[in-house]
Order: structure tokens, then C-alpha cells, then sequence
């Protein structure tokens, strides 16, 4: 019924993503009754009473952790003590070998242990090359997928009413705008870089994870933050006066609900935000980036019995996830994505707000614009050139050659990435040790590595 191989290109968006994959493939009416069959399977896989469930459960092996730590700071009589810890801990860049950094004495041990545990991070030998996958296509699609991640993935998280809950409570995003965007940036980052297979002597065959990668303890660092906030969350840690209580509605601070959505976000979003860009995207590019971010979600502590077999599953699973969770009123989405909007002006200027409507509506696709306009009061409308015409009406600098034939669309994306990613290069992350990093090989293939000019700002590129 489904091809294995098949090109997809822009069209109408998720709409016509879904009729090319699961409807047009369809020939005969017993094909289109299986195909119907098949969509009853998916929609009974994961029922209202398991999601209900799965909002009560967060992650209790770094939850174990976080727990150990907040009881050794004892933030309620040491307020002090713990708050600087956090602000430590989070702006610490985790890109160094974390077995050379030594730990306080007073660290209580399940800390230790939890960052000294490699036993998770034991991948077969299919998984490693499904990693490896994943990180050919961020090479390929790097500087899209981040493009996608800021304007599409974020914007969607912001329209789950009960998940963005927690970013409300804590603040981190309209007090920590630049930080909370950035670390995100940051990590998809650090996870797609190449090389998690560790080179074997000739002979062995047996797999072995390169410890050394960078995505490991970006990895551990997120999953822990994660239980952190989680922590302050339950138990009244935050600014409880001004943000209120935490409603049980919303269930558990960053539960497994929420989470299975969020690596959604960064895998089917992304992906179908590249097509709506016009990127011709083979199903086993699509597949293979899909399974490298499950991986990446089993680290972080997403619950097996959640995680769909293949990304058709990931969609059926995520269309769900929105009809239980796109809910009107949405009070904290529309300040949430104002933050980000205005922060993306920053980012790239000098194209203004213009231009950043014109880039958001590009990669959502007319099917996402009532979402865009109702539940976050994004100003869609407020532009009515396409992306192509503002991008090549700035005249943006760039040492780019193109062919005298090379469509004015695809040129004006490829000026758009480079200017974009550059841009993230001199936009500080926030705290200390932390500037924004790309590996050598991204650098390289995405045409960043500009050894002639001094780094801008005066920040260290650290490629």
C-alpha cells in the first residue's frame, strides 16, 4: 500500500503531506479499505484513558537525582545556595568531557552516579547507524531544520495549553527569551553532531558508543534540568505569589504526554516544515531523522510504550496529541510566541517583523494559519510578498555563487540560512561558557567557515 521510496515536495502542507503519503498510494478500493483499516488501528493504539495515564508519570530515574540534589541544597533554608547552583548548572557549557570536571564532596551520590552511568546510552549496532543517519541528514538540512525549529516547532509547543504551563510558571521564556531559545537551538545541535560510533580495531565488531560525543551530556544535562523543574514545580519553588499555584488539570510538570510531543516537535514538525520550504525530502531521509530523534527521546526518558513504531505512527500519535491539547482560551501561548517573534527580529536583522511573518507563514503552510492566528495571535496577514521577493529585496550580504539559471526561491533560502546561522553564531546563549556552538563539519558544509573575517562581536567561534 505505501511505497518505500517516494519524493515529496511542497504542496499544501500537512494536508497534502497526509493525501501523497497515505491516500494517494492507495490504487483499488481494497487498498484504500486497508488504508482505512490501518488508520482505525493507529487511532485506537493510544487511547484517551493510556494518554490520561501517561499525564501522571514523570521521569523517576532522573527524578531520583534531582531529588538527591535538591535535599542536599536544602533550597527552603539555603535559598541562596540553590539558586546559584541552578544558575551555575544551567549556564554551564556541558560540551567538555564531563568525567574530567570534579564533582563537590558534598554532591549527594545519586548525582554522581547519574552522571557517570553510561549503562542507557548502550545502542546496538542498527541504532548506531540510525544515529549516524540522523546526523547525515542535519548535515545536509542543517541550517532548514534550525530555521524550522524556531518559526514551526517552537510555535507549535506554544499552542499545547497544558504544556506550556511549565514555561509560564517558571518564566523561562518571557524573562529568559534568549536562553531558553538558544539552549533549545543548542542542543538539537549538539545531539545531530556526527560521530557516535566509536572507531573500532580492525576485527571487532561489537558496537560501541563514543562516550566523548557531545550529545551525551547535553543529553544528561537536559534530562536532569528537566527533573529540576519539575522538582520546583511540585514543590513550590518559583514565584508561587505571581504565577499561582500549579493546577492538577495540567497534570505532572513535563510528564510523558508532554514529553512524546515535544521530540514530535523536533523531529515531524522540522520535517514537514522543510517540506513546506520546498525541500524534496526521500521517505528514507524522512524515516531515518524520525528514528534518530526516538532515540534521542528513550534518552531523555520517554516512556517505550508511547513511542510509535515509524514517523506515520509518529504522526497519527501527534494529530492526537493536538486535538486533545489546541485548546481555546490560550492565555500564555500569545505572550510566549510575541517573545519569539520579537526575539527572531533581533536575530535577523535587518529584515524586520515583515520579513518574519513571511518566513513563519513559508514554513506552516496555510493549514497551520488559523492555529497561528486564534490561538497565538501571530500577525500572519501582515505580509503579503512571498519570502523569495523579501529576502532578495534586503540584499543581504553573502559570498554565495549561485547558477545563472538557480530558481530565485531556493537562492533566497540559501541566503536566508546563511545569514540566519550566522547570526546564531554571535547571539550570546546566556550565563557563562556559553556561546552558541557549531561543529567543523556543519560549519564547513553549510558555507560558515569564513577563516578571512574576524568573528563578529568578538565572540571565540569554537567550531
Amino acid at each position: 500500500v505505501f511505497p518505500a521510496r517516494r519524493s515529496f515536495s511542497v504542496g499544501g502542507g500537512l494536508h497534502t503531506l497526509r493525501m501523497s503519503i497515505f491516500v494517494n498510494s492507495c490504487h483499488t478500493p481494497k487498498e484504500k479499505q486497508m488504508k482505512m483499516e490501518a488508520d482505525l488501528s493507529l487511532a485506537n493504539k493510544w487511547s484517551k484513558e493510556f494518554l490520561d495515564e501517561m499525564r501522571k508519570h514523570g521521569d523517576p530515574y532522573a527524578d531520583e537525582a534531582a531529588g538527591a540534589l535538591f535535599k542536599a541544597l536544602d533550597p527552603v533554608n539555603n535559598p541562596g545556595v540553590w539558586r546559584k547552583f541552578l544558575t551555575q548548572f544551567v549556564g554551564y557549557d556541558l560540551s567538555k568531557d564531563i568525567e574530567q570536571n570534579s564533582f563537590d564532596e558534598d554532591f549527594p551520590q545519586e548525582l554522581i552516579d547519574y552522571f557517570t552511568n553510561f549503562e542507557i546510552f548502550q545502542f546496538t549496532h542498527e541504532e548506531l547507524k540510525i544515529l549516524e543517519k540522523g546526523s547525515k541528514f542535519f548535515v545536509e538540512h542543517g541550517p532548514g531544520a534550525t530555521l524550522a525549529l524556531a518559526v514551526r516547532s517552537l510555535l507549535k509547543q506554544y499552542a499545547h495549553t497544558k504544556a506550556i504551563q511549565v514555561l509560564r510558571t517558571t518564566q523561562l521564556l518571557e524573562k529568559h527569551v534568549n536562553r531558553r531559545i538558544m539552549e533549545t537551538m543548542q542542543f538539537v545541535m549538539d545531539v545531530m553532531e556526527p560521530g557516535w560510533h566509536e572507531e573500532h580495531e580492525e576485527g571487532r565488531e561489537e558496537p560501541t558508543v563514543n562516550r566523548m560525543h557531545v550529545g551525551i551530556q547535553s543529553i544528561q544535562k537536559l534530562r536532569l534540568v528537566h527533573s529540576m523543574i519539575r522538582y520546583r514545580i511540585k514543590h513550590g519553588l518559583y514565584d508561587v505569589k505571581s504565577q499561582g499555584k500549579w493546577n492538577p488539570k495540567w497534570g505532572e510538570p513535563i510528564n510523558q504526554e508532554d514529553m512524546i510531543f515535544a521530540i514530535h516537535t523536533f523531529s515531524n514538525e522540522v520535517i514537514l516544515g522543510l517540506i513546506e520550504s520546498g525541500k524534496d525530502l526521500e521517505t528514507d531521509e524522512i524515516e531515518s531523522y524520525y528514528q534518530t530523534w526516538a532515540l534521542i527521546g528513550r534518552l531523555l526518558g520517554v516512556d517505550q510504550r508511547l513511542q510509535p513504531a515509524n514517523f506515520k505512527e509518529g504522526m497519527a500519535l501527534q494529530q492526537k496529541i493536538y486535538e486533545r491539547h489546541f485548546t481555546m482560551p490560550n492565555e500564555a501561548g500569545p505572550r510566549l510566541a510575541s517573545a519569539l517573534t520579537n526575539w527572531l527580529e533581533t536575530v535577523l536583522s535587518p529584515l524586520g517583523e515583515e520579513v518574519v511573518m513571511a518566513i513563519i507563514k513559508k514554513y506552516n503552510g496555510p493549514e497551520n494559519f488559523d492555529l497561528l492566528k486564534n490561538n497565538l495571535q501571530i500577525d500572519i496577514d501582515l505580509t503579503e510578498e512571498d519570502l523569495a521577493a523579501h529576502i532578495h529585496g534586503a540584499e543581504l550580504q553573502h559570498d554565495m555563487e549561485f547558477a545563472a539559471d538557480a530558481e530565485p526561491e531556493a537562492t533566497a533560502l540559501e541566503i536566508l540560512y546563511m545569514n540566519f546561522m550566522q547570526s546564531l553564531l554571535r547571539t550570546e546563549r546566556g550565563g557563562k561558557n556559553s556561546n552558541f556552538r557549531i561543529g567543523d563539519g556543519f560549519g564547513a558544509r553549510w558555507n560558515l567557515n569564513r577563516d578571512h573575517e574576524e568573528p563578529p562581536g568578538g565572540l571565540e567561534k569554537l567550531w
